[in-house]
């Protein structure tokens, strides 16, 4: 065991150190240690020749070190806390003056000096606590963690809030401008050429028309699709930001995101309309290069594309935002290490935003099988959409994002004994199973795969609806003082929206019906279709963010949550234990 404090000295107070199983490392050790004791339990022992229990960490570098990064964000939280109490007291005061003023012009009478006198005199403005604080915070974290530069130190507790850049929102309109230029030539060159588009067997005639245009549709637009897919979503977030900043909905404090390094929506939606111009440049240049070139490996245009989207995510120099890309891997390693993460809004958030995106999956699964396989030599897509082992992996790569969730949820349960998150979990299972199905009964299409798809897929469209309206977004509460709503909404004069937003969730939750009817828009493919549902399914994501993070922001003004509770790495012994 590991104890902080003189050894021996009844004058100080000692101290061990206690970390909270929030990591995969403290999550797997106390998990095994609990099987050890239990075991130990069984065996006749009491457990206490084990070198340590649950909490005690012994002190080296490392711990220390995580000690300190938690202490860190501690004095951080709390200095945030301070400046929150310091302007909620002169708040109040300016209100009150405020409302007394109202009332002498209404009224006729001459009560503001009588009464913003005793105001002034109350403890509650002249008292200094806050702002003792705010300084001995200031000084200690100077000389903890700035080398005594206390200039740094407060630049680092108070960030200033970023101005707006109007290089941003001039290269927002430009590369606006510029994606909706290329997407009408990309249209219009797509419309004449696609009927001569031919691989090597087309140009001697022994393909029709029909199975020409599939030959662009079955083996280049799915991989296409999903950087487009990608970039939509990056579109979707950047309105959400919007939205969310209109209705003063807090979303940097619940994605536990650093003050000052957040992204605002200009920026958001510049860069996707930096990269969806740079997307429909390459759709563009790879039509035109497959006139004027007969190699194969003019195809490699569209996986490049996709290349550079991850490139750009893991650039490791210090420009093109790089704390928000490093804030979203984080993110993803947590949300794939799931349960061993503790798990956090923004870690089930973006298990969310994976779940919708489980088109783009399979579409960059078979961007693998097309370029590794060497397919794309013979524009064959087939050669991969009839493999069994790859029938397998989509299957897999269809659920993994699911089963996370899954594994997220029983996390929560365990930690949280919340029988909500078992419910949760069984929505998740139910949607998995229905995924499944649904890819089976496309590839095997007979009357009991159909039968199991659209009932398992029913009772699962069922269960997220009802998890959306209900649970996620808090409405339909039949006795809130707003019909069918809740108590509290964001936008009290606008409750239209929430009631045809509730209706675009049913409906656009209803695209699986699109496997059994089998939309073609006049295509012998069906690529185009689940490109088209696989957009519509991200864009009801998009309305289900803003909803359900209005939820979220609502329930923690109701539960007066302003600040996040930051566990500290140490507790004091108990006398039994010294």
């Amino acid at each position: 065991m590991g104890e902080l404090g003189a050894q021996g000295s009844s004058s100080k107070v000692q101290m061990r150190l206690n970390f909270p199983l929030d990591t995969p490392g403290r999550t797997i050790k106390s998990v095994t240690q609990s099987l050890v004791e239990e075991v130990l339990k069984h065996g006749g022992s009491d457990g206490s020749t084990l070198p340590g229990k649950e909490g005690n960490i012994s002190v080296t570098k490392k711990n220390v070190r995580v000690a300190e990064k938690m202490l860190k964000a501690a004095f951080e939280e709390f200095y945030r806390g301070l400046g929150l109490l310091k302007n909620y007291c002169s708040l109040n005061a300016i209100s009150f003056a405020k409302i007394v003023k109202k009332f002498d012009k209404v009224s006729g009478f001459r009560t503001l000096p009588i009464y913003i006198k005793a105001v002034e005199m109350s403890h509650f403005t002249t008292s200094e606590t806050t702002i003792s604080l705010l300084e001995n915070v200031e000084t200690l974290f100077a000389k903890t963690f700035a080398k005594n530069d206390e200039s740094r130190a407060r630049n680092h507790l108070r960030p200033a809030n970023r101005k707006a850049s109007h290089n941003v929102t001039f290269l927002l309109g430009l590369f606006t401008g510029g994606s909706i230029a290329l997407f009408t030539i990309y249209v219009i060159v797509l419309h004449a050429k696609l009927g001569h588009y031919m691989s090597g067997d087309a140009a001697f005639g022994t393909l029709d028309e029909a199975q020409q245009k599939a030959i662009y549709l079955r083996t280049i637009f799915p991989v296409f699709a999903v950087p487009a897919l990608i970039i939509l979503h990056i579109f979707m977030y950047g309105f959400n930001v919007y939205f969310w900043c209109k209705w003063r909905i807090n979303y940097p404090f619940m994605f536990d995101m650093r003050q000052g390094t957040e992204l605002r929506h200009r920026e958001v939606l510049m860069a996707a309309s930096v990269l969806l111009c740079i997307l429909l440049a390459a759709m563009l240049g790879h039509l035109f290069l497959h006139d004027v070139s007969d190699s194969h490996y003019v195809d490699f245009v569209p996986l490049s594309v996709f290349i550079l989207l991850v490139g750009l995510l893991f650039f490791p120099f210090n420009a093109f935002k790089r704390s928000s890309r490093i804030f979203l891997i984080i993110a993803f390693i947590r949300f794939a290490f799931a349960p061993l993460y503790k798990v956090l809004l923004k870690d089930f958030f973006l298990g969310d935003q994976l779940t919708t995106q489980v088109p783009m999956l399979r579409n960059l699964l078979f961007t693998f099988c097309y370029y590794s396989g060497g397919f794309f030599k013979s524009n064959n897509a087939d050669g991969c959409r009839n493999n069994e082992t790859f029938l397998s992996f989509t299957i897999i790569v269809s659920l993994v994002p699911y089963w996370w969730r899954f594994l997220q949820c029983i996390r929560r349960y365990v930690e949280e004994h919340d029988v909500h998150q078992l419910q949760n979990a069984g929505k998740y299972l139910s949607t998995a199973v229905a995924v499944c199905l649904r890819i089976l009964y496309m590839r095997y299409s007979n009357i009991t795969w159909f039968f199991l798809h659209v009932v398992v897929s029913v009772i699962a469209t069922v269960y997220q609806t009802y998890w959306d309206l209900c649970v996620d977004w808090g409405l339909l509460r039949k006795h809130s003082k707003n019909k069918w709503l809740r108590d509290s909404l964001i936008m009290p004069k606008a409750k239209h929206w929430y009631f045809l937003c509730m209706v675009a969730n049913v409906l656009l939750r209803l695209a699986w019906v699109q496997s059994i009817l089998r939309f073609r828009f006049g295509l012998r493919d069906y690529q185009v279709a689940d490109f088209a549902f696989a957009s519509l399914e991200v864009i009801r994501r998009g309305i289900w963010n803003f909803f359900r993070l209005e939820n979220e922001h609502l329930n923690n003004v109701g539960k007066y949550r302003a600040t996040k509770i930051v566990p500290l790495p140490f507790e004091k012994l108990a006398t039994d234990e010294l």
